[in-house]
């Protein structure tokens, strides 16, 4: 096997700094620790947008919240007074053809901030008859692609966006979302 096909699991990722901020108690209620399977998304989403391939440091924070703040967040930085399952702050003006380059002059990594509402996510899953991890993992690749300057404004970007997200979910045994 080639270094380029390994597992996630057999690259070290000792540089990935995944930052989690518990600001609900339902998070407390799943039957996993949340913070290991959101770095287990996060580093296989980062293993498919070949980030893993830097030696650099890589920082994200995740904000795991509840209706209530995903709303205030919302209305603050979207001007829209209603909660939302995920929100992605990025700290780069990144484009999908041009994360790469723009991010290897950096000396560290910092992605930025995904705000994650447990409610909304939860409500999801049941009417989408999905199992909340799923559509959790879901929900954090989406980010991922923002932060990366993915985006879904039009057609043809929302297509490249949602390919990429089955792409990544498949190698997580997840099945398609859409």
């Amino acid at each position: 096997m080639s270094k380029a096909e390994e597992e996630p699991d057999s690259i070290n990722f000792s540089n990935i700094e995944v930052e989690l901020i518990n600001d609900s108690s339902l998070w407390n209620t799943l039957d996993c620790e949340p913070e290991d399977f959101i770095k287990q998304v996060i580093t296989h989403t980062l293993v498919e947008l070949k980030l893993n391939e830097t030696s650099k440091k890589i920082e994200i924070s995740v904000l795991l919240a509840d209706d209530e703040k995903l709303q205030e967040l919302n209305r603050q930085y979207r001007d829209k007074d209603k909660p939302t399952n995920v929100l992605s702050f990025p700290n780069y003006d990144l484009k999908p053809g041009n994360y790469l380059k723009i991010l290897k002059k950096e000396k560290e990594i910092y992605l930025g901030d995904i705000a994650l509402s447990y409610t909304t996510i939860y409500h999801e899953s049941i009417e989408q008859d999905k199992l909340f991890m799923h559509h959790l993992a879901h929900m954090l690749v989406h980010s991922m692609l923002h932060l990366i300057g993915y985006d879904h404004e039009d057609e043809s970007e929302a297509e490249k966006m949602e390919e990429l997200e089955i792409k990544i979910l498949t190698k997580l045994n997840i099945s398609n979302p859409y």
